[in-house]
């Protein structure tokens, strides 16, 4: 091969999509279909996204975060009635919103500005309840993703940590249709472990945007350390100038929309590193950060996560955040002793004042974070689907209904990966008609189903047979899910017994395990 024909192969756009610079750099792009060969785009296929969203604490009281009911209901019977346990019967049906003032108003919790949050993007949501872990954790960090183990409380838990979905699913054989530039990327609070080797550890995560950046589009550190490097997008101008002005090869097949889709990548990368360079530039002057820039800090990694889905570079995402740094309330002085606790602990002795506090803080998130990453995410891909319609979002919390319980974890979800699941629902997975558990300090307690039965769908929707993910499971609980076990799902086969009085026996049976690696109906299409 000559070396003007490897230059000008190099140059061409590949099924990875590049475009490249000088001295080897190259920048992702978003799949250009019209670019695509008939053979590529007939074995191309979907590639499905996943991004999971989570906030410390939670402890929001049903009448603070469930939707009404809709005026029709669908009612399945899940479980019949055996012994102490009475009949256990999912309830689902439209996902109901008002509009109130400005906003349009799903609960006190979910709501956000009537112009975001709009009647399209609500039938692409589903808020679902009733995801319960049949042990006392206390407060966690990574039970949201699937691992019990990263715990205060239960410390008889810890020596037995196992790989959190998200890390599942990226390493998973056959889920990325092409390399990517990072298999996933993490940011604050949200703690992801993966196994390696046989030893199960947490994942670094990204501290700043600017960190996520040089992660995603620069091996180099941003400015000051080289202020003379010229922006990413100059680097690779002269290759994208030729694709989109050129009058040959790729660029003559170049459609409309694909050229309109690039130049606004372009863009976007642009503004970006401009406002991340801006803010690095101030080096040890900079203002600490504040509760303003915490929220921007929190948006501009939303859109960097954005563009590294578009652009391919890669397709799994976590986010965190401690909701003491979303707070816009003033009067309180400990989050976690007087808000976490005072506001969101028994229900018979709560101070409603803080309680408040806390369900406004999990709004502001997602007002502020959620819709704003869902309404990103929601422009067209291919084939009349958007990137939000081929991935899953999903945002849960710390804490069920109460600050410490496990019982009742709310998830939020967007998009229906690839027509996976339904959407546009609420969907209550509870036992309404179980009070075995109920007492002064959660009147409203109703046991529900597994969480690690929510997990085990999403890994199923992901590609990841039970087969696979049970070896991770055998890994740390061999007897409890050895070949021809009954137990299901991912996550720990866990149960709490008799404590404080309440029997947990008269709440989670076997038959709560063994049906966890079953579809969950009402959300998975065709369950």
């Amino acid at each position: 091969m000559t070396e003007v024909k490897r230059q000008r192969d190099a140059r061409r756009i590949t099924r990875r999509h590049f475009l490249v610079g000088s001295a080897g750099f190259t920048l992702a792009i978003p799949l250009l279909p019209s670019l695509l060969s008939r053979a590529e785009a007939a074995t191309s296929g979907t590639q499905k996204r996943l991004l999971v969203l989570s906030t410390t604490h939670g402890g929001i009281y049903p009448e603070n975060i469930l939707p009404a009911d809709a005026p029709t209901m669908t009612r399945r019977t899940m479980h019949p009635a055996s012994g102490d346990l009475p009949q256990h019967d999912v309830h689902y049906g439209d996902l109901v919103s008002t509009v109130q003032g400005s906003e349009r108003v799903i609960s006190n919790t979910l709501a956000a500005p009537a112009t975001d949050l709009t009647p399209g993007l609500i039938a692409k949501l589903n808020f679902m309840t009733g995801f319960d872990i049949a042990y006392y954790l206390g407060h966690n960090r990574a039970a949201t993703l699937g691992n019990y183990a990263d715990n205060d409380q239960a410390k008889q838990l810890h020596g037995m940590p196992i790989a959190t979905v998200d890390q599942v699913i990226a390493g998973s054989a056959g889920f990325y249709k092409t390399p990517p530039v990072k298999r996933s990327v993490h940011f604050g609070w949200s703690n992801p472990w993966e196994t390696k080797n046989g030893i199960c550890q947490k994942v670094p995560q990204a501290l700043s945007p600017q960190v996520m950046w040089s992660e995603l589009f620069d091996a180099q550190q941003l400015a000051p350390k080289n202020p003379d490097r010229p922006p990413v997008v100059d680097r690779v101008y002269e290759h994208y100038r030729r694709l989109t002005r050129g009058v040959f090869g790729d660029a003559t097949r170049l459609s409309t929309l694909d050229k309109q889709r690039l130049e606004q990548h372009m863009q976007r990368l642009s503004e970006l590193e401009r406002q991340l360079s801006a803010q690095s530039s101030c080096g040890a002057v900079q203002k600490p950060p504040g509760e303003k820039e915490t929220i921007e800090h929190l948006r501009q990694t939303v859109d960097l996560i954005v563009t590294a889905i578009i652009c391919g570079a890669t397709n799994v995402a976590t986010l965190g955040v401690d909701g003491r740094y979303i707070s816009q309330d003033v009067g309180w002085q400990s989050w976690h002793t007087q808000v976490a606790h005072n506001g969101c602990g028994n229900y018979d002795i709560h101070d409603p004042k803080l309680q408040a506090i806390a369900y406004r803080a999990q709004k502001r998130f997602f007002a502020e974070v959620f819709v704003y990453l869902v309404n990103k995410l929601d422009v067209l891909e291919r084939g009349g689907a958007t990137y939000l319609d081929n991935s899953l979002v999903y945002w849960s919390m710390e804490c069920g209904q109460t600050t410490h319980s496990s019982t009742s974890m709310p998830v939020v979800t967007a998009g229906s990966a690839a027509g996976t699941f339904e959407t546009g629902r609420y969907i209550d997975y509870r036992n309404r008609d179980n009070k075995n558990i109920a007492d002064a300090g959660a009147p409203f307690c109703r046991p529900g189903v597994m969480l690690s039965r929510f997990h085990a769908n999403v890994l199923q929707a992901f590609d990841v047979a039970p087969s696979e993910y049970r070896k991770e499971l055998q890994r740390v609980q061999p007897s409890e899910f050895a070949a021809g076990s009954k137990y299901g799902g991912y996550g720990l086969k866990l149960h709490r017994g008799v404590e404080w009085g309440i029997d947990f026996n008269k709440a989670w049976v076997d038959h709560h395990f063994e049906t966890a690696d079953d579809k969950l109906p009402g959300w998975v299409k065709g369950a």
